[in-house]
């Protein structure tokens, strides 16, 4: 559900210039190199962080250790059997794979897994879906197995969450829209196969003339920004906002022809679980 900010919020946000402050990214040039570090805001052994539009992914080689003895990673076999142990120990433990508890909201069957090669890189990754938790602790991640036989994180989103071809991941934030009228704010991410990692490129929001006069602040529009008159200006990476042309242009500069993946899930069931070994 849309919701508006406050009169100080809002005012804080044009002194900074966008809707939501996020680290200066490199210019695209897709695939990403990235860095392998963590993000400052984003605790690297948590499955339990609250969503934050400026601190929501969380990549590199943080290892997650697995909560049963890990077997090496040489096979497919040793690879399944590593998900199901950590599948297992969230459906009967409430496990997650950082080791910290979930508390569960609803039914833990409903949480939803799949096994699939969901990165590109010709191997299969365990990407979870936790949405029966407390809002602030529902997440999407992607799971893959170590040299060492660990478990650890390519990426991980408190968002909506969908997957595209050429490795491309966005995050919806739905909640998160301040200022934007219909527009919802998303991050960007791709895989980098020399990482095994994904690197997020992008955070977009927007500035919306309308949604600004309904609440007494239309001083604030940027309107210098706005030189094709549409009443929206748009800010990528946190950067100043930009008309609509250049926006569009950034936009089919990486997402030209792009087709969203279908994620085999399953739903976090006993059968379905024991099913992946066979």
């Amino acid at each position: 559900m849309k919701r508006l900010a406050g009169l100080g919020a809002l005012l804080l946000l044009f002194l900074t210039g966008c809707s939501v402050e996020v680290p200066e990214m490199p210019d695209i040039d897709l695939p990403f190199a990235g860095d392998k570090s963590e993000t400052d805001t984003a605790a690297p052994d948590s499955d339990t962080d609250e969503p934050n539009p400026e601190a929501t992914l969380t990549t590199g080689d943080a290892i997650i250790p697995a909560q049963t003895e890990a077997p090496a990673a040489d096979s497919e076999t040793d690879v399944r059997t590593l998900y199901h142990k950590t599948l297992l120990a969230l459906h009967d433990e409430k496990l997650l794979p950082s080791g910290s508890e979930l508390a569960v909201v609803g039914n833990i069957e409903q949480n939803r897994f799949a096994v699939c090669d969901i990165d590109g890189d010709e191997r299969e990754e365990l990407v979870l879906e936790v949405t029966q938790a407390d809002v602030n602790d529902a997440f999407t991640a992607v799971y893959d197995v170590d040299a060492d036989g660990d478990l650890r994180h390519e990426v991980r989103y408190a968002a909506q969450v969908t997957f595209w071809s050429d490795g491309i991941v966005i995050a919806s934030y739905p909640d998160a829209a301040e200022h934007e009228g219909d527009f919802v704010p998303y991050a960007a991410a791709q895989y980098d196969p020399e990482m095994d990692a994904y690197t997020e490129f992008a955070y977009v929001s927007a500035i919306d003339r309308d949604t600004l006069a309904a609440n007494d602040l239309l001083d604030e529009y940027p309107e210098d920004a706005d030189t094709s008159g549409t009443g929206r200006v748009y800010c990528i990476r946190g950067d100043n906002p930009v008309d609509v042309t250049e926006y569009e242009a950034w936009y089919a500069s990486w997402n030209n022809g792009l087709t969203e993946q279908t994620v085999p899930y399953k739903a976090l069931t006993t059968d379905e679980i024991e099913a992946i070994l066979s």
